[in-house]
């Protein structure tokens, strides 16, 4: 199996002091022979996330800690396979919002790019995803 992960599993990969990251992190573990991806939406995501946290930063303190995180992932980034928004993803994601589906940008993009690459979609928002038919969808956080 190919899985795709989506940024909220990605964050729980990085952080898995909670209940939900354990269950994950057990879950990689388990599988030996698994093939697992992040998309270049997801560190597109998280990047806008820390440079927000930089910018906004009050404290010498909070810029070292967002400086830190972009280091953080630029390690997990370096060390993954990152797959590309590439024409095909682009194509499926131009026709669902041509048929008026109710996706988010990032999640839609994220989305297709699992379809271009058939992959199943790793998330806990099911909920986002569940209009788009033919994504295969599991949430292991739960």
């Amino acid at each position: 199996m190919s899985y795709l992960l989506d940024t909220d599993h990605l964050s729980l990969i990085q952080r898995p002091a909670g209940e939900a990251g354990q269950r994950v992190v057990t879950r990689l573990n388990s599988l030996a022979s698994m093939d697992i991806a992040i998309s270049v939406i997801s560190l597109h995501e998280q990047l806008m996330g820390v440079n927000n946290y930089i910018q906004k930063a009050r404290s010498t303190g909070e810029v070292v800690r967002g400086y830190s995180m972009f280091h953080q992932l630029l390690s997990v980034y370096s060390n993954a396979e990152v797959l590309p928004y590439g024409e095909q993803a682009a194509e499926l994601f131009e026709r669902f919002r041509k048929e008026g589906n109710p996706a988010g940008t990032m999640d839609l993009r994220i989305a297709t790019i699992a379809m271009s690459t058939n992959r199943i979609l790793l998330t806990r928002n099911i909920r986002h995803f569940e209009s788009l038919p033919g994504l295969r969808l599991e949430n292991w956080a739960d």
